[in-house]
């Protein structure tokens, strides 16, 4: 075993080097190891986002990724969820075709969010209404049967419109309701 020495400085000079017990050498250890784990934890992302598995392009609000038929990630990290609609999670029945549409929907176009009354749901995420080059996006998954109209007071701005144009999809079998 080889001694630790200590070695202290002042403005570069060099004052003292001298030998150190067992006791505090494993204190300086342990304060090493401690102040090692805190400045690996210090540099690691807070949150990690997971990968995206639908990345698109877009101008105007940055979309960079389209999580699933409903929700869509911001290039500043921001999770957009889509106001007064619902698509099927992943492992359901139409979750594939949902996320699909939303890509084709809004991938390489301008996009522009708009709020309704509330700012953020509970699990963080904007509520936002979709537009991509003029494309009311929310009604279009809907109006094609890939998404449900769901009530979320008080955001309802949109609600008739989108229990009108579900009807149509229903009545015509598209999307969801093609097996119903």
């Amino acid at each position: 075993k080889i001694p630790l020495l200590c070695v202290s400085h002042l403005k570069g000079t060099l004052l003292q080097a001298t030998l150190i017990s067992d006791q505090d050498e494993r204190i300086f250890m342990k304060t090493v190891i401690a102040l090692s784990l805190l400045l690996l934890i210090a540099c690691m992302p807070s949150v990690q986002e997971p990968a995206c598995s639908h990345p698109v392009r877009t101008i105007g609000a940055n979309v960079i990724c389209v999580i699933d038929g409903d929700t869509v990630r911001l290039a500043d990290g921001t999770s957009v969820r889509l106001i007064g609609i619902d698509t099927p999670e992943r492992g359901k029945a139409g979750y594939a075709n949902a996320t699909a549409h939303l890509i084709t929907l809004i991938n390489n176009t301008d996009i522009r969010l708009e709020r309704d009354t509330s700012e953020t749901d509970t699990f963080g995420r904007q509520l936002r209404y979709l537009y991509a080059n003029d494309v009311f996006v929310n009604e279009e998954l809907v109006k094609s049967g890939w998404a449900v109209a769901k009530d979320y007071p008080p955001d309802i701005a949109h609600a008739t419109l989108f229990h009108a144009v579900q009807d149509k999809a229903n009545a015509s079998g598209l999307g969801l309701w093609q097996s119903r």
